[in-house]
């Protein structure tokens, strides 16, 4: 188990810095390289995984995009091409994953990202979600200072626009303190549609006695299998898929995949 602090939280999540986090991604290069570390050559086959992940996933339990939403009492209508209506994506980047995976299978994307100088590959005009009109709001704060207020009170329900079908967390939750990460997902069951999923993809911590790695370099956790369970069990999540990723070099640490819906 995690060593605990004297206020509750542990050790590691008393070392996380917001600011030392926002100086380290400001100093990364705008591209795949500087997304993933020196390690843009993975990016494929970390898509490709994502992608067929996701692929069984909906086999396994389909999203109905036919009901009421319950936000709006609006129908949230299926259109032909995308299996996913609405989408929120977590510490989205330049938008990596936004361009090669969630534009493929979503509508409409909402992006939280602090780092303006990523985003602004998203919002330029020649982008390609910009000229699609996939890409409806992008919310440039940390996660921890993200609400779920910011996303009600915008003209969320003004519009008539359902839940999220999809919320997608790649490698931005190990920013967070686990108070901070409970309190995260638990907002995010507010915003979720009745069937919708919400996505983990995240780094697995291989300390030899199972606790959590603190990276002084970037101000985050890896954290173990085990408190990432304790985490979603806290937050009123359930795990209806899990997968670790295939095909990364050894030298990497490994990384799961898992697919999380309310307990009730």
């Amino acid at each position: 188990m995690p060593a605990t602090a004297t206020d509750g939280q542990t050790e590691n999540d008393a070392r996380i810095s917001t600011a030392e986090q926002r100086e380290y991604w400001a100093q990364q290069s705008v591209d795949d390289n500087g997304m993933l570390g020196g390690f843009a050559h993975v990016s494929r086959v970390d898509i490709q995984f994502s992608r067929n992940f996701m692929s069984k996933l909906r086999r396994l339990h389909p999203v109905s995009v036919d009901g009421k939403s319950s936000l709006t009492g609006s129908p949230n209508q299926k259109t032909t091409k995308y299996p996913f209506r609405y989408c929120l994506e977590a510490g989205a980047g330049i938008g990596r994953v936004t361009r090669n995976l969630l534009a493929s299978i979503c509508e409409k994307i909402d992006v939280v990202e602090p780092i303006e100088k990523f985003t602004a590959m998203l919002t330029a005009s020649d982008s390609p979600l910009i000229q699609s009109g996939q890409l409806r709001r992008v919310y440039n704060v940390p996660l921890q200072e993200w609400t779920a207020e910011s996303i009600l009170t915008d003209d969320f329900t003004v519009q008539n626009e359902g839940r999220y079908d999809l919320v997608w967390n790649q490698w931005c939750l190990d920013y967070l303190s686990s108070p901070d990460l409970v309190r995260y997902l638990k907002q995010l069951i507010h915003l979720l549609a009745p069937d919708g999923y919400i996505i983990v993809k995240e780094n697995l911590s291989t300390a030899a006695g199972g606790e959590d790695i603190f990276w002084e370099e970037n101000s985050s956790i890896s954290r173990s299998d085990r408190h990432f369970r304790e985490c979603f069990e806290q937050a009123g999540l359930m795990i209806v898929k899990t997968q670790l990723q295939t095909g990364f070099p050894k030298t990497l640490l490994p990384v799961r995949m898992y697919a999380l819906r309310p307990t009730s």
